[in-house]
Formats: C-alpha cells, structure tokens, sequence
C-alpha cells in the first residue's frame, strides 16, 4: 500500500514570477514518498511581502527530510506575530509540523497560500486528518471537524487492467533477460552507453478502440509488452511470452479513502470498488474478446503459442468473470478524490480552491471529476500548468 502514498509537495505563494515557476516545474516532478503526517496551518497578514529562494529551498529540503509530512488546517482568527529576524519570519512560513522523538511542534507560516499536492490518496487522507472532510467520519475517530466536506475522498476512480497472456515460440521476449548475468549485462550497457534493452520502457505499442459496436466512443485502451507480468512484476516469469493489458477507460464503479484512525502514521483506507458497476464487468469481458481479436492476426502467428490468460477453455462470460475478478490488476491511476464542481460532493472550484476555506489549493489528479480516457501523467502536468497561471494572476 506504500506505493500509493505519494508524498507531499508544499508551495508557498507570494514569489517572483521565476521563482513561482520554478516551483511548479518542481511540483510537476517532485513525487517525494512519505510514511506521515502532521498539521499545517494557514495565517492571513503576516508582514512578509516575498519570500526568498534560499529560505524556500531550506523549508523544501526540512520537508523531504523530516519523516512528517503536513495536513491542512483551518485559518487562524488571528495571525501570529513572526520573530523579528527576516530569516526566521521565513523559515516558519506555514505549516505546525510534529518532529520526532520528543513531538516538538514548529510553526511554519505562509504569505499568500498553501497548495496541497500529495496525490489522489494522500490530499485527502491529509485533509481529513486536519478536519477537513465529512463531518460523521471525523468524528467517528475522535478528529475535531473544522470543516465539513462531505466529498473529501469520495469519487475514488482507477483504470482496471485485464492481462491477456500468449506463449511465444520465438526467444524475442524479454525473459531473455531473467537471469542475474544478463540483468548485470544490460544493465551495465546502458550505464555506459544509454543503449540496449534498458532504455526503453518496452510499452510503446499500444492504442484505443471501442469495445463494441454500441460504445459511441472508444472506451479501451491497450499496452502491449513483449514479457509475462506476474502479480505487478513482483515475480519473474518463466517461459517466453507477451500479453495485452486492456482497460475500459470510462469506469462507472466509484471508490473512496476514509481514515483508520485519527494517527496520522497509520495508512489510510483504500476501496476501489472495482467492478461494482455491472458495465464495468461487461466492458472488461469486451476487453478480452477484442485483445483476442489482435492476438489473433496474421502477423503474429510466427510468434503466437497458446494462449495462458485467460486460456483458451475461457469461452462463457462465467469464466470471464472468473478471470476478471481473480487476475485484473490496477492502472495504478488513482484519481478525483476532491473533484472539482458545484455540488454537494465537490472539494474544489475552477481555480482548484478549497470550498469554504480561504489561501488553499489543491494541485494533483485528485481533484479530476472524472478520470481521464488514458494515462494521468500528461493531464496532471496540465493541471499543475493551469495552477501556475491561476497562482500568477492572481
């Protein structure tokens, strides 16, 4: 579950037009993991009219290192008065962070606004912890409500992965490799060169069809990869082999993350509720008969033995399901746990602000309505982009 804790990246506005983008440059990139948690904190009328890089990158550089990461929490009434040096007014610019051994708490202020970016599972965990969220949860695990927002991890969307597997009868596949000499050749290859099999992610085949002639738009996408996946990688195969990952892209089952308890060092709930949507199912069998249909090609016959995943007994949508609900995997695509709108169960606005809290910004694929028809890697940049613009006109 650590895999899908990713970490936390706090901006502080009121900067420079170079120094805002460079931070958001970083924020498209920094993906720092975190086990943690602490309270962040947002002040209104504090004298500081700028903040300089170097303090910046030291609070930056206290983060990564520190083993907490901050929540969120509500606007004081009142602000503090920073001390009367300029390097300590900056250095603690936002946020109350518990320090290990001895739960030291250290104030950190911000000028303008926060901006949340831990991810779909950690923005909403970090909200929730610092009482922002649906009201009956928080205090369900003894948190103090701050602010109620009934959507804060709501609306859990990912891309659900089917492997359709064949055997290869060639050696043309990456289990070539397997073996710890060959891993230490290729390896030691592309150190020297940047050449060979390790420079390249091997998933540049791939695209997007409808699985059925009824679906208006295309709804699956593919990767093709010349190597047998076993439980996420995790184990080597061992045979020569290929597979098709296929995965509806327009999901109608809806997951959530809720809190274990109110210690910010326990992981969050996670439920996808895959296939709880009956189309969700339907489409993923389509997925199967369309990933065969492929397979199947003329082109691939030198290279097509029989067929491991599903099988080829697999005909009836009973062993479909079968197969579906035993090997599908995650797209690792968490998203749209504080979705931007108007409802009810909306976290954010167009501008990526918190509904009824002042100076904060969520900036990550949580705040997606609806998860995207492919990747979230290119639509999360363009998020980040978009705030940046927000952030500088603003």
């Amino acid at each position: 579950m650590k895999h899908f804790l990713i970490g936390l990246t706090i901006f502080i506005s009121g900067f420079s037009s170079a120094q805002t983008q460079s931070f958001i440059s970083e924020l498209q990139a920094c993906r720092a993991e975190t086990n943690s948690t602490a309270r962040l904190a947002c002040y209104d009328n504090l004298p500081l009219t700028s903040a300089p890089q170097q303090a910046v990158k030291k609070a930056q550089n206290q983060l990564a290192s520190s083993k907490s990461a901050p929540a969120v929490t509500h606007k004081a009434k009142q602000a503090p008065q920073p001390e009367a040096s300029r390097e300590n007014q900056v250095k603690n610019f936002g946020l109350d962070k518990v320090i290990e051994p001895k739960d030291k708490v250290e104030k950190i202020y911000v000028n303008k606004e926060v901006i949340l970016s831990g991810g779909a599972i950690n923005s909403p965990q970090l909200l929730m912890l610092s009482g922002v969220g649906p009201s009956e949860h928080l205090k369900d695990k003894g948190i103090d409500v701050v602010h109620n927002l009934e959507g804060v991890g709501r609306n859990l969307q990912d891309h659900l992965e089917t492997y359709v597997q064949q055997e290869c009868k060639t050696s043309d596949t990456l289990y070539s490799y397997v073996n710890k000499l060959n891993m230490l050749r290729i390896g030691i290859q592309w150190f020297l060169s940047r050449t060979g099999p390790c420079s390249t992610s091997f998933l540049e085949a791939g695209g997007f069809c409808k699985s059925s002639p009824e679906r208006e738009y295309p709804n699956i996408q593919f990767h093709f990869f010349p190597a047998f996946v076993v439980d996420h990688g995790l184990v080597d195969p061992d045979r020569h082999g290929y597979q098709l990952h296929a995965s509806p892209n327009h999901p109608k089952s809806r997951g959530h993350i809720t809190l274990n308890s109110s210690n910010p060092y326990d992981y969050p709930k996670i439920q996808f509720n895959y296939l709880e949507h009956e189309d969700d199912l339907k489409q993923t069998i389509e997925c199967i008969h369309v990933a065969r249909k492929i397979l199947g090609q003329n082109s691939l016959k030198p290279f097509a033995g029989k067929e491991t995943g599903p099988g080829e007994h697999v005909q009836t949508d009973e062993l479909f399901e079968e197969y579906i609900r035993s090997k599908a995997e995650t797209a690792y695509h968490p998203s749209c746990t504080l979705k931007m709108g108007t409802d009810n169960k909306a976290v954010v606005d167009e501008k990526l602000k918190v509904h009824g809290l002042d100076n904060l910004r969520v900036v990550d694929a949580s705040v997606m309505p609806e998860i995207t028809s492919g990747n979230l890697n290119a639509p999360t940049i363009m998020i980040a982009e978009r705030a940046s613009d927000f952030i500088l006109s603003s």
